[in-house]
C-alpha cells in the first residue's frame, strides 16, 4: 500500500525543490544590471538603497512574467499573488485548491498553477490522468531524486551514482519500477514475506492475547494500536528483528516524519528544521546498522549490493533503506486504520465479516488460509471495504516532471514544468462512483450497478490510489496480504467497540500526506476477547451470518435464493467435519511439485500418489503456513467395507486403528513411523499425520500382486535398499525390545513404510504386546485369534507369525526376527512369505511342527540364503540362536562397501564424526557413487548430502557429489529439489571453492533450469565471482562470460554483464584477468549492437596502457571482430586508428607485429572498397537526378517509344546521348581553372557534390 520502490518515493508534492531556488535565481538576474562604472560612484549608505531597488524592480517584472501563460499552455488559476503565485492556498489546503480548480476549470481540463515561479499543471479527470501516464515525456525519475536528497538525507554524490552515467553503470532509477514490480509480483519473494510478516503476527497477537487474558479489556487509541502492531510486525517482516532492537520506537518517529516530511520537501536549510532533521538522522542510522544484514528482505539487499557497486557511502545506503521501508508503512498503516474504523462503525456488518473469514482460522484463531482471505469470492463484503476505504481516504498526488515539450489533453506541456495529478479527485469522480461518490458506502464493490437507479458499482480497477502507469505501486499485493490478514486476525480474536460519547471522525484533507489523509480527531476503541455465542454451533453461525447479510443487502441484492442457501448449508455441513489438519494442511495432487516458502529451509519433494495401507488411505499434504510436508492417513467410518460390519465389528476395528496411532504418538525412534498430528475424530472419520511417505514395502516388490498397480518405478528396490532397509527395522527393533519393552508380532510387508528418503519405518504398532504387566509379572499369552468378519489389517498375519509364539505359546523378542526373516525371505520372493497359513493356526502348525524347509533360494546369494536360515527356524535357539536386532549387523550379508557407506551417511552417525573424517569421507564419496542405483543416489544419498549444505565448511567437498547425481535428475526435479538448497549459495563469496564448483557447473545450472529462474538466481553467481578478491575466481567467472552471451538475451547482455565486465577490465592488475576480460568482449561483440561498441567498448579499450604483448594481441582479436561488425566511419575513425598505434608496441614480436600489420590492412580494404562503393553509389544518383549538364545545357531526354522486344532482345537499341553513355564527367571537372562554354562559366563537378 502506497509501497513505491527504491528511491520511488510516492508521487509526492514534486514542486517544493523550487522553494528556496526560485529567490536566488530572481535575485542573481539583477547581477548583470550592475555595471562595474557604477559601483565607485556609489557610498555606503547609499549601496543599500539601490541594490533593495534594483532587487525590488527585477522582482516585480519576474512576477508579471511569471503570470503569463506560454501559447498552448493550460489557463493560469486565478488567485495569484506576485512572485509566490498560489503559494498560500497550496500550503494552507491543497486538496481544496484542486476541487476549486477542478469546479473553475472548463470541461475539468488541466489548469496551470505557479508556486514560488515553479510552473505547474493539475490534471482534474480521469481520461487526462491516464493519457498523462502513458506519456514518455513526462518522467518520474527527476522527481525521485530530488525526493531522495530533500526528503531522505541522502547525499548529492549518491542520487549521481544511482544514476550511473558516469561509471557506465545501469541507470537505477530508470530500472527501480521493473525490478520491485518483479520482486514483489505473486511468486516465492512475495510469499517468503508475507510467510515473514504472518508469523510476526503470530506472535504478537499472542502477547496481546496474554494482556487481554489478564485484563479482560483494554482501552487503546486506534491509530496508535494499528500503526503499533501492524508497522512493527511489517517492519520486522522486512528487516528481521535487529532494527525494532536497535530503534524499538522507529514506527513513532516514521509519524514524525510524515509529520515532517512536507517541511523537508521545501529545502530549507537544516538549522531552520532542526527537529525534523534530528529526527531524520535517527531513522536514516537506525537503517543504517541494517546495510549487508543476512535477515533483510532479499531483494533490497540486492539493491543495496548494486549502491555499493557505485561507491555509495554506508550512510547513503541507509538512506535508501530508509526510503522503502518507508513506502510499506506510510499508508499501509492509515489505510488499515480506516478500514478497520469503518467495520467497527458499522457493527450491522460483523455477523457477516465473521461468517466470510470464519474458514481461515483453525480451532486456537490462527490464522492458517490465507487464501481464503486473498479470495474476493470467499470474502466479498471484506474486499469490498478494503478497496471502499483505499478509494475515500487516498489524499495520494501522481507527480512528473516534463523532460521535453509535450502535449497532453489538448494543451501544451513544457519542459521544466511539473505535473501533478490529485487521486482524490479521481476516486471522487461521480460520473464513475456515482452521486454518493463522497461518502464511504461498504458494498459499494459488490452491489449491482444499475446507473439508472443511481446505483454505481464500477469495479476495483477504476480505484487509483495506487498510482498508474510505469510507477503502478509494485508493493500492492503484499499491501492486500498484511492488511486482509491484520485485519481478519483482530476481528476473529477481539471484539472492538468505540468508547461511550466517541464523536464520528472524519478524514483530515488539509492534512499534508504522501497517500493517505489521516483522521480529524484521536479514535478510542474498547478491545475485548471475541466470543460470540453462536461460535460454538458453527452452523448456527454460518446461518446467522447468511441472514443478517441477507437482510442487509436484501432491498440491494433481491430476495433469498435457493441455491445461495443450499450452498450456505452445504459449508455448515462440511464445517463440522472440520479437523486441525484440514484446516491446516493442503491435500497435494499427485504428481504435483509444491515449493514450501523459502524461509522454511525445506527441500522441495515431489508428491507422491496416493496409497492404500490397510484400511488407511494415505496422501501427500503440505502446511499452508510453513511448508513442511506429511503424509495424511484418514480412514473414513462409512466405507463400503466398513459399513457391511456389525456393530460390534466397527467398534473393533476403530478400537485398533486408534490403538495404532496412539501407538505412533508414545513411541519416538528414528526408524519406527514418526507422527506429525495426532489423531483427530469426527463423525465420518479418523485422521493423523505422519512424516512424508512414498508407500508401503509390499506395494514397491517387484512383480508382486500390488506392484504395478501402486508404485512408480522409480521406487523399486535393488539389494543395496533391501540391506539398509532390514538393518533399518533391526534398529527399530531393538528399540520396541530394550526400551519400550514391546514385542512388535506383526512385521509384514504391509506394515513397514517407506518414507520420501528411502528409509524403512516400523508401522502397524497396533497388535504389539508388552513383555511384562504394569505389576511387573512376564505378559500372558493369548491365543491368536482370526475373524473373517473383520478385515485383515487389523488382525496378525499368520503368515509371518513365529511358531514359538503359535506353537509352543511363548512370547518372546526374538518371534520378531523370524518375522524379519519371512519378511526378507518375501521381499526376494516376489511377495510371497516362506509359507502360506491362509489365517489358519492350524495349517501354520503343520508347516512349522516338524521343522522348517525354505524352497526357492537355490540361486540366491550365499550370504542372504544364509541368513534367512538363520533367522526363520522353528526354534529361537536351535540350531543355532537367530540373531538378534543387536547382532544381525555383524552378519556377512550386510559386509559391503556401499552398506558402510550409507551406514557413515545415516544422520545421527555422521553428526558424531569430527570434520575431518567428513570431508575425508565427502571426497571419496564420487568415487563410490557409480555402486549405488541411480534411484537409491537420488533418493538417500541426495537428500542426506542436502541436509548436510547446512555446515559451510562442507559445501567445497559435498557439492561435487550433488552435481554428480543431478546429472541424472530432469529439470523438474533439480529444480524443485536441488535448486532451493543451492540458491543462497549463489550470492555467498566465501570460501572461494564453493564458488569455482558452482562456475564449474554452471552449464549443468543453466540446463536444468528454465531462463526466468537462471537470470534471477543464478547469474548473480557469476556477478559476484566477478567481484570476487580471488584471482582463480574472477578467473573462472570470466570463462563462462562467452558461452553466457550464446545462450542469455541480449538485454542482459547489454545492460548487466558488459557492465561487470567492464568494471573488473577497469580495475584488475593482474595480467591474466585482463586477457580474460578482453577474451569475454570478444565474445559480446556479436551480441552487443554498433552504438555500444562504438561508444563504450572502443573508449574503454582506448584507455589499455599496458605494452604486454598478451594483451595487445586480445585486444587486437577484439578490434577485428568490431571491425567487422560497425561501419566503415568508425573503422576509420575509431579503430584503426588505435591498432596504428598498438602496433608500434615495443614488446611485439615480428610475428605478432605482421598479425597486426595483417588485420589493419583487412580493415583498411572493408574501408577502402566501402567507401569507394558508397562514393561512386553517390555519383551515380547525382548524375540520375540531375536535370541538367554542367555547362548549364539540358540534359537530352530519351524520346519516343521503344519497341519492348527488341529493347529486352538487344536489337535496335534505343539512341543514348554521349553525355549519359560515356562522358566522365569527373575526369573533364578536375581543371582547376575555369572553362567558358558560350560565354558560360563552368565551376568544378566536386564544388558541386559537396556544396561548397
Amino acid at each position: 500500500m502506497g509501497f513505491e520502490p527504491l528511491f520511488d518515493i510516492s508521487d509526492a508534492h514534486g514542486w517544493a525543490n523550487a522553494t528556496v531556488d526560485a529567490v536566488t535565481t530572481a535575485a542573481s538576474r539583477a547581477i548583470p544590471l550592475l555595471q562595474e562604472k557604477t559601483l565607485p560612484l556609489l557610498t555606503t549608505a547609499n549601496a543599500s538603497l539601490f541594490f533593495g531597488t534594483v532587487l525590488v524592480i527585477v522582482l516585480v517584472r519576474q512576477g508579471v512574467k511569471l503570470s503569463q501563460t506560454k501559447p498552448g499552455e493550460p489557463p493560469l488559476f486565478p488567485g495569484m499573488l506576485p512572485l509566490l503565485g498560489h503559494v498560500v492556498p497550496f500550503n494552507k489546503n491543497s486538496n481544496k485548491l484542486y476541487e476549486d480548480a477542478r469546479n473553475w476549470s472548463p470541461n475539468q481540463g488541466p489548469v496551470s498553477l505557479s508556486i514560488f515561479g515553479q510552473r505547474i499543471y493539475i490534471i482534474l479527470n480521469t481520461r487526462d490522468v491516464n493519457a498523462a501516464w502513458r506519456n514518455k515525456a513526462l518522467s518520474f525519475e527527476p522527481v525521485s531524486e530530488w525526493g531522495l536528497a530533500t526528503m531522505f538525507g541522502m547525499s548529492t554524490e549518491a542520487t549521481r551514482a544511482i544514476r550511473g552515467d558516469e561509471l557506465g553503470l545501469p541507470n537505477m532509477y530508470e530500472n527501480q519500477h521493473s525490478y520491485w514490480r518483479d520482486a514483489l509480483a505473486p511468486g516465492e519473494n512475495l510469499n517468503s514475506l508475507t510467510q515473514r510478516f504472518l508469523n510476526c503476527l503470530e506472535k504478537d497477537l499472542a502477547k496481546l492475547d496474554k494482556e487481554l487474558a489478564q485484563n479482560e479489556k483494554t482501552m487503546a487509541e486506534l491509530k496508535e494500536f494499528v500503526r503499533l502492531r501492524l508497522g512493527n510486525q511489517s517492519t520486522e517482516a522486512f528487516s528481521g528483528p535487529k532494527l525494532l532492537e536497535v530503534e524499538p520506537d522507529i514506527v513513532k518517529k516514521l509519524g514524525i516524519w510524515d509529520g515532517d516530511f512536507y517541511k523537508l520537501s521545501m529545502g530549507l536549510p537544516k538549522w531552520m528544521l532542526r527537529r525534523a532533521h534530528k529526527n531524520l538522522s535517527e531513522l536514516v542510522e537506525a537503517w543504517q546498522t541494517m546495510n549487508g544484514a543476512p535477515e533483510v528482505f532479499p531483494p533490497l539487499t540486492r539493491r543495496i549490493v548494486a549502491m555499493e557497486e557505485r561507491g555509495c557511502s554506508e550512510r547513503d545506503k541507509g538512506s535508501a533503506n530508509f526510503s522503502l521501508w518507508m513506502g510499506t508503512q506510510a499508508n499501509a498503516l492509515p489505510t488499515n486504520f480506516w478500514l478497520l474504523y469503518q467495520i467497527v462503525h458499522h457493527p450491522e456488518l460483523e455477523a457477516t465479516l465473521h461468517a466470510e473469514i470464519a474458514p481461515a482460522f483453525n480451532k486456537e484463531n490462527k490464522l492458517v488460509d490465507l487464501n481464503h482471505l486473498l479470495s474476493s469470492s470467499n470474502c466479498p463484503l471484506l474486499h469490498s471495504m478494503y478497496w471502499e476505504a483505499l478509494r475515500w481516504s487516498t489524499g495520494a498526488v501522481s507527480t512528473r516532471s516534463v523532460v521535453e515539450d509535450t502535449e497532453v489533453a489538448g494543451f501544451t506541456f513544457y519542459a521544466g514544468a511539473l505535473v501533478m495529478s490529485p487521486m482524490r479527485l479521481v476516486n471522487f469522480d461521480p460520473k464513475v462512483f456515482g452521486p454518493d461518490a463522497e461518502d464511504y458506502v461498504p458494498d459499494r464493490f459488490i452491489r449491482p450497478h444499475e446507473p439508472e437507479k443511481g446505483i454505481f458499482n464500477p469495479g476495483v480497477k477504476f480505484v487509483k490510489s495506487f498510482g498508474g502507469g510505469v510507477t503502478y505501486c509494485p508493493g500492492r499485493h503484499f499491501a492486500l496480504n498484511e492488511i486482509l490478514a491484520f485485519t481478519a486476525s483482530i476481528l476473529k480474536r477481539y471484539h472492538i467497540e468505540f468508547v461511550q460519547d466517541q464523536t464520528e471522525a472524519a478524514v483530515l484533507t488539509s492534512a499534508p500526506v504522501i497517500g493517505t489523509f489521516p483522521a480529524d480527531r484521536e479514535v478510542w476503541t474498547l478491545d475485548t476477547p471475541y466470543a460470540p455465542v453462536y461460535d460454538d454451533i458453527p452452523f448456527l453461525g454460518t446461518v446467522i451470518g447468511y441472514f443478517v447479510s441477507n437482510r442487509l443487502y436484501r432491498s440491494k441484492l433481491g430476495p433469498c435464493h435457493l441455491g445461495v442457501m443450499t450452498s450456505m448449508l452445504s459449508a455448515a455441513a462440511a464445517f463440522l467435519n472440520r479437523t486441525n489438519i484440514s484446516q491446516n494442511y493442503t491435500i497435494l495432487s499427485p504428481g504435483q511439485t509444491v515449493s514450501p516458502p523459502s524461509t522454511s529451509g525445506l527441500p522441495s519433494l515431489p508428491v507422491s500418489p496416493p496409497f492404500q495401507a490397510g484400511l488407511w488411505s494415505i496422501q501427500a499434504a503440505q502446511h499452508k503456513l510453513n511448508g513442511k510436508r506429511v503424509s495424511v492417513w484418514t480412514f473414513d467410518k462409512r466405507s463400503a467395507e466398513i459399513d457391511r460390519l456389525s456393530v460390534q465389528a466397527k467398534e473393533s476395528v476403530l478400537e485398533v486403528l486408534k490403538a495404532e496411532a496412539a501407538a505412533l504418538g508414545r513411541l519416538r525412534h528414528p526408524s519406527i513411523l514418526e507422527m506429525v498430528e495426532p489423531l483427530e475424530e469426527t463423525r465420518s472419520t479418523l485422521t493423523f499425520a505422519t512424516e512424508p511417505l512414498t508407500s508401503t514395502l509390499q506395494q514397491v516388490i517387484p512383480t508382486s500382486s500390488v506392484h504395478s498397480r501402486n508404485t512408480d518405478v522409480s521406487n523399486e528396490l535393488d539389494e543395496i535398499e533391501i540391506q539398509k532397509g532390514i538393518l533399518q527395522l533391526s534398529k527399530g527393533l531393538a528399540f520396541l525390545h530394550q526400551s519400550a519393552k514391546l514385542v512388535h508380532t506383526n512385521i509384514t510387508p504391509y506394515t513397514v513404510l517407506i518414507n520420501q528418503s528411502g528409509d524403512w519405518k516400523l508401522g502397524g504398532l497396533s497388535q504389539t504386546i508388552p513383555l511384562t504387566r504394569p505389576d511387573g509379572t512376564p505378559t500372558r499369552w493369548e491365543f491368536p485369534e482370526n475373524h473373517s468378519s473383520l478385515p485383515y489389517y487389523v488382525q496378525r498375519n499368520f503368515d509371518y507369525m513365529a511358531p514359538e509364539y503359535a506353537i509352543d505359546e511363548q512370547i518372546t523378542t526374538s518371534s520378531d526376527m523370524f518375522s524379519l526373516g519371512c519378511l526378507l525371505y518375501a521381499v526376494h520372493n516376489k511377495g510371497s512369505p516362506p509359507f502360506r497359513n491362509h489365517s489358519s493356526i492350524a495349517t501354520l502348525k503343520s508347516n512349522l511342527q516338524h521343522g522348517v524347509q525354505l524352497k526357492g533360494m537355490e540361486g540366491w546369494d550365499p550370504d542372504l540364503r544364509g541368513l534367512v536360515t538363520q533367522l526363520v527356524t522353528r526354534s529361537p535357539t536351535h540350531p543355532i540362536p537367530r540373531p538378534t536386532p543387536e547382532t544381525i549387523n555383524s552378519h556377512s550379508f550386510f559386509n559391503s562397501l556401499p552398506i558402510s557407506t550409507l551406514n557413515f551417511l545415516e544422520r545421527s552417525n555422521f553428526a558424531s564424526k569430527p570434520r575431518e573424517e567428513k570431508i575425508a569421507f565427502m571426497k571419496g564419496l564420487t568415487s563410490v557413487l557409480d555402486k549405488f542405483s541411480r534411484s537409491l543416489r537420488e533418493r538417500k544419498i541426495l537428500s542426506a548430502l542436502l541436509e548436510e549444505m547446512k555446515d559451510p565448511y562442507l559445501l567445497p567437498s559435498i557439492l561435487p557429489n550433488v552435481f554428480a547425481i543431478s546429472n541424472d535428475l530432469s529439470p523438474a526435479q533439480f529444480a524443485s529439489r536441488v535448486l532451493p538448497s543451492l540458491k543462497p549459495l549463489f550470492v555467498v563469496k566465501e570460501p572461494p571453492q564453493n564458488m569455482l564448483t558452482l562456475l564449474e557447473n554452471l552449464q549443468m545450472l543453466q540446463e536444468k533450469t528454465d531462463k526466468a529462474v537462471f537470470k534471477e538466481h543464478v547469474l548473480p553467481l557469476v556477478y559476484n565471482a566477478l567481484e570476487s578478491e580471488h584471482v582463480i575466481v574472477q578467473e573462472r567467472a570470466l570463462k563462462t562470460v562467452p558461452d553466457l552471451c550464446e545462450t542469455i538475451d541480449y538485454a542482459e547482455v547489454q545492460s548487466v554483464l558488459f557492465p561487470r565486465v567492464a568494471l573488473v577490465f577497469t580495475k584488475t592488475k593482474i595480467l591474466s584477468v585482463k586477457v580474460n576480460t578482453l577474451a569475454c568482449f570478444l565474445s559480446m561483440v556479436k551480441t552487443l549492437d554498433q552504438s555500444s561498441l562504438t561508444q563504450k567498448l572502443v573508449p574503454l579499450l582506448a584507455k589499455i596502457r599496458t605494452k604486454e604483448p598478451a594483451v595487445m594481441m586480445a585486444t587486437l582479436n577484439v578490434h577485428e571482430a568490431m571491425g567487422m561488425k560497425v561501419d566503415r566511419e568508425a573503422v576509420a575513425t575509431l579503430v584503426l586508428p588505435h591498432l596504428w598505434m598498438m602496433s608500434m608496441g615495443p614488446l611485439l614480436n615480428i610475428t605478432q607485429f605482421n598479425r597486426f600489420m595483417s588485420v589493419i590492412k583487412a580493415l583498411g580494404e572493408r574501408v577502402e572498397r566501402e567507401h569507394g562503393q558508397y562514393l561512386r553509389d553517390s555519383q551515380r544518383n547525382e548524375d540520375r537526378s540531375g536535370s541538367v549538364d554542367v555547362t548549364g545545357s539540358a540534359i537530352p531526354q530519351l524520346g519516343g517509344e521503344v519497341d519492348f522486344q527488341s529493347l529486352v532482345s538487344g536489337a535496335n537499341k534505343p539512341a543514348v546521348p554521349s553525355f549519359v553513355a560515356g562522358a566522365n564527367l569527373a575526369s573533364t571537372s578536375t581543371s582547376s581553372s575555369s572553362a567558358t562554354t558560350n560565354g558560360t562559366s563552368t565551376t568544378s563537378w566536386e564544388d558541386d557534390v559537396w556544396g561548397t
